[in-house]
């Protein structure tokens, strides 16, 4: 008999933590507690010592994301300002497919709050009325946690649950309950 459950991929940076294998499960965990099946990345059996692993990887995420009904992103700040590009693009893709999308990150503060935390030339233009970096170059201040791009989609179709105060931890599972509390919502589980 097929699993009825709707289908979450589940996608973010923490795919690159010491304790990756761990984080997975517990996610898993906690989508069955709230009516859910886990895709996740780690599901697909690859040799990355394959001469052409980086495309099976690829391919076979993107079916994975096909196959869901909807995805939960950790949308933490990785490596930089921003989310993980590589769970950006997932997040993406499963929008323009029209299956709703949820995230989570674990910083409070604004693309603005840390762009200015990072850039210590950072200033605010009184002509052009913005902030600058120390390039010269507008730093987006729309009040949200990331590129607007990547709020609008969330807030379009689930939302984005972000933390009350900064925890720069990828293995948020609270933000994760959070996120998986909004997509019960949705599919009325």
């Amino acid at each position: 008999m097929a699993d009825a459950r709707p289908r979450l991929y589940l996608a973010g940076p923490d795919i690159f933590l010491p304790n990756a294998d761990e984080i997975a499960w517990a996610k898993r965990e906690l989508c069955a507690r709230f009516g859910f099946a886990a895709l996740h990345p780690f599901d697909n059996e690859l040799h990355a010592d394959a001469p052409d692993a980086a495309a099976r990887v690829y391919r076979a995420n993107l079916a994975l994301l096909r196959r869901a009904d909807g995805g939960i992103f950790n949308l933490t700040p990785f490596r930089g300002l921003s989310a993980d590009a590589g769970t950006v693009f997932e997040l993406g893709f499963l929008a323009a497919l029209e299956k709703p999308v949820f995230g989570y990150g674990a910083s409070a503060s604004t693309l603005l709050e840390r762009a200015r935390a990072a850039d210590a030339c950072a200033r605010f233009d009184a002509d052009d009325r913005c902030w600058r970096d120390g390039e010269g170059l507008r730093i987006e201040d729309f009040g949200r946690a990331d590129n607007l791009m990547i709020d609008e989609c969330l807030a379009a179709s689930g939302g984005f649950a972000r933390k009350a105060a900064d925890n720069e931890s990828h293995d948020d599972l609270a933000g994760f309950a959070r996120a998986l509390e909004a997509a019960r919502a949705h599919f009325g589980r």
